[in-house]
């Protein structure tokens, strides 16, 4: 059994991996702040593209309360063609051959089917193939309908344009003055359409940026994390607290969420000197500084969740890292035998050196009595350089290695009550043993048994 402090090796130990399981969670927050980003760059285009409208607009109108002109001209107005009716049927219409055009390649689809399915699958196959057929009739004849209001919309968007033209002319025929004049309200005409159409894509982008949530799913990650990664002695979860995400200090090169690298230029020039990640308004206040600064969201926010392993220490979890080796060793041999063992239930189990970094109350107690446990159903192995489980665990066979003047290694096994020309297994156990033959009477008051010892 090997006690280890690296935290990803100890992860190993209880069974657990790093692996976050939260990449959906993560994508999804980054996707709402990049929805939001966009949201308040179409704001501040529809502003811009709006500001330069009105002042089209009120630049027409001082020219025209300049050159005023009431010209029963000036009522023939240029009808707009800028978006064209035949297109947008025309666009329908090629979509529709699209799909027209697959006919052969669809029903030469399921007649492999059929042919792969058997006789079974025939009659099946027909009622599906005459429902596309019954489809494509349909479609067929909304392609007619589609290309006579194609043919009436050209007509008429044809007439339309020789009447502008029309009136193009007559315009061409009046003074300079005149047509001025006239530019000038077609200039504004078509600047107060332009004003109203950003004014509402400003109002959408508004509405569609504070309907998005930017608090940071702590919980919702913290919970998938913890979930995935954890048996009731150790587990992953989140480095960063609540605390810490509500005063992340974007200049921080340390900080976990922003990425500092190549941005503290830019970094230091914004107001917001500390972001509450679980503040949505402070989020978005945020993005909306950093974007000022030419800094996208996409490229500032770590998506690496950065994770800490814990270990349940009387039913309080803590830090690995600030766990004694002790400790550690204990919890772990916990987990081995109240977890691991008793889930898998092994035939045979090697133990090695189970009393590295252990106390004595630990072996004596609590591991001999897994022990004593386990060997009912399994064949359990023991390399030790204390003897003292051999007592407390009531071990069935003790293999006692020793090393000779030659340096040599002799092997010699015996059980625990053996007795040979007046040596008794006990006697060679409690000349090893603190605390010597005490130790194997206590085990024998305990556990019961043939006491060979005089008085």
């Amino acid at each position: 059994m090997k006690y280890v402090n690296d935290v990803s090796e100890l992860s190993k130990v209880f069974g657990i991996s790093n692996r976050s399981y939260v990449n959906s969670i993560i994508n999804d927050y980054l996707g709402r702040c990049n929805e939001y980003e966009e949201c308040i760059a179409s704001k501040e285009d529809s502003k811009q593209r709006g500001t330069n409208a009105l002042d089209n607009i009120f630049a027409s109108i001082e020219f025209m309360n300049l050159n005023n002109n009431k010209s029963s001209t000036f009522n023939l107005d240029i009808k707009s063609q800028l978006e064209k009716k035949s297109t947008k049927i025309q666009a329908n219409i090629e979509d529709n051959n699209k799909l027209l055009n697959k006919k052969d390649e669809i029903i030469d689809y399921f007649k492999k089917v059929e042919n792969a399915l058997g006789e079974e699958a025939k009659e099946l196959i027909e009622s599906i193939i005459n429902s596309y057929l019954q489809l494509l009739k349909m479609l067929n004849d909304k392609q007619l309908s589609l290309e006579q209001k194609k043919t009436i919309d050209l007509i008429n968007e044809r007439i339309e344009a020789l009447l502008n033209n029309a009136i193009k002319e007559a315009n061409k025929k009046l003074g300079q003055k005149e047509q001025a004049y006239k530019s000038k309200k077609e200039v504004m005409d078509s600047n107060v359409i332009l004003l109203s159409q950003n004014i509402s894509d400003y109002i959408k982008s508004e509405i569609q940026a504070n309907s998005i949530d930017l608090t940071y799913p702590f919980n919702s990650l913290k919970h998938t994390i913890e979930e995935n990664n954890s048996t009731k002695f150790a587990r992953f979860t989140m480095q960063m607290s609540e605390e810490d995400l509500t005063n992340i200090d974007p200049l921080d090169a340390e900080n976990p969420l922003i990425n500092t690298k190549n941005k503290l230029t830019k970094l230091k020039k914004i107001k917001q000197k500390e972001i509450n990640f679980l503040n949505s308004n402070s989020v978005k206040n945020f993005i909306y500084e950093i974007n000022e600064q030419d800094i996208h969201i996409r490229d500032t926010l770590n998506a690496d969740i950065l994770l800490k392993l814990e270990l349940n220490t009387n039913e309080t979890w803590k830090p690995a890292t600030s766990i004694n080796q002790g400790t550690i060793a204990k919890i772990s041999m916990k987990y081995f035998f109240e977890d691991l063992i008793k889930n898998k239930q092994p035939d045979i189990v090697f133990i090695d050196q189970p009393e590295n970094d252990v106390d004595k109350e630990f072996l004596t107690n609590t591991l001999a009595s897994f022990l004593l446990h386990q060997k009912m159903t399994t064949q359990i192995f023991i390399t030790s350089h204390d003897p003292i489980l051999t007592v407390n665990a009531d071990a069935n066979m003790i293999i006692q290695a020793d090393v000779d003047e030659n340096n040599k290694i002799n092997y010699m096994s015996y059980p625990l009550e053996y007795t040979d020309k007046d040596i008794m297994g006990t006697d060679k156990v409690a000349a090893l043993l603190d605390g010597g033959k005490n130790n194997i009477k206590k085990r024998y008051q305990i556990y019961g048994g043939i006491l060979k010892y005089g008085n």
